[in-house]
């Protein structure tokens, strides 16, 4: 079965606005959608992923 890197980018864009944590695997995850895919946007989504991430971490 292939994997559907545009399910998996929407996903990550829902949880970043959605404000929900974003955990380890979410940060793979998007590194793997912006290696497999190449596309300018989810190069920035994995950014926004790590941004997110941090801030998390120093909200606790």
């Amino acid at each position: 079965m292939a994997t559907n890197f545009n399910k998996l980018a929407r996903e990550l864009e829902n949880k970043i606005g959605s404000g929900n944590q974003i955990t380890q695997d979410d940060i793979q995850t998007a590194a793997k959608v912006a290696r497999a895919t190449g596309r300018p946007q989810d190069k920035i989504l994995y950014v926004l992923v790590k941004r997110a991430s941090q801030r998390t971490d120093e909200s606790e």
